[in-house]
């Protein structure tokens, strides 16, 4: 099924309940994109030794053909526009990347 719809996980619990159960992939059962706005990846993700954390990051880099962030959109965005600009806004863009690196 193709089309404009999307699956939109608009709240931590469900992140974190299904990583602690091992069972992100339901998300993806339906066959339709996943779309998790940056808040709530920030929301889940932002304690590194919380319950999930390090399974959300993974499953989400396991899946970046069928889940979407904004934050991981926006990353690779300016990731690609610092490599035109100077030296101070690859500095910046690494300084926001650097939260993708730590897992």
């Amino acid at each position: 099924m193709s089309g404009p719809f999307h699956l939109i996980v608009t709240d931590t619990s469900p992140l974190i309940t299904l990583a602690s159960a091992d069972a992100l992939d339901a998300l993806l059962r339906p066959s339709i994109p996943v779309s998790i706005p940056d808040a709530v990846y920030i929301e889940a993700t932002r304690i590194r030794t919380a319950a999930g954390t390090s399974c959300i990051v993974e499953w989400m880099n396991d899946h970046l053909d069928r889940v979407k962030s904004s934050l991981l959109k926006s990353v690779s965005t300016s990731n690609a526009a610092s490599r035109k600009a100077g030296p101070s806004a690859r500095l910046a863009s690494r300084q926001r990347s650097r939260f993708w690196s730590a897992f």
